[in-house]
């Protein structure tokens, strides 16, 4: 989970984490800059808080992250993200079943305007999958990387891992968030449509 400076969004991660049905998880807390989460952070031998001093472009902020992983698969955890209690379950099966599979992600997923409430659902190409529904063989990272870029360093990812990606509807599994504090996250391209309410589940509603 890279962060910085979103104190109000870090605990209701956290919870997510938690809810999460697969056992065999770590959360890594990855921050930089001058500020610290740090006292966020409860007590608890699945959680990890890394502080990495000044600051990184995300593409660089993800690598550093990754390689302090312990596992062997990696699953991208926004901060301000929404994320189902079965979501890493889900995935990490999706990995193991398809054995060509490097990279497991959601290729629709409703996002919300944290000021508006709009909800929009984004659908896309059986082979793509949004950037923070990212779930990989760290392996595989370690063949493709990230960019040391700010902006589509996760799009550059997926477009590395062409062939290599299996992908579902993360309606009901996934609610992606965009607000003030954060560059608008939505893919610039291929299939919006107008989402609806229902489309955020109760314990995603803020």
């Amino acid at each position: 989970m890279l962060t910085w400076r979103r104190p109000e969004w870090v605990p209701r991660s956290i919870q997510c984490f938690l809810s999460q049905t697969y056992a065999n998880r770590e959360l890594l807390i990855v921050e930089d800059g001058e500020d610290s989460s740090r006292g966020l952070v409860p007590d608890d031998n699945r959680i990890r808080y890394v502080h990495l001093g000044g600051k990184m472009s995300i593409g660089n902020k993800r690598n550093a992250a990754n390689s302090l992983a312990r596992g062997e698969i990696i699953c991208h955890w926004d901060d301000d993200d929404w994320s189902a209690p079965g979501r890493v379950a889900e995935q990490v099966q999706a990995l193991l079943v398809n054995p060509n599979a490097m990279v497991a992600g959601y290729s629709a997923m409703p996002f919300q305007d944290v000021q508006t409430g709009e909800i929009r659902v984004y659908s896309g190409e059986r082979d793509y999958c949004v950037g923070t529904s990212l779930c990989y063989w760290k392996r595989w990272w370690a063949h493709v990387k990230f960019l040391n870029v700010n902006v589509g360093e996760d799009n550059n990812f997926v477009f590395a891992s062409a062939g290599r990606i299996v992908s579902a509807s993360g309606i009901g599994m996934m609610v992606a968030r965009n607000h003030h504090k954060t560059t608008d996250k939505r893919p610039a391209f291929k299939a919006w449509a107008v989402g609806t309410p229902e489309m955020v589940p109760e314990s995603a509603r803020i």
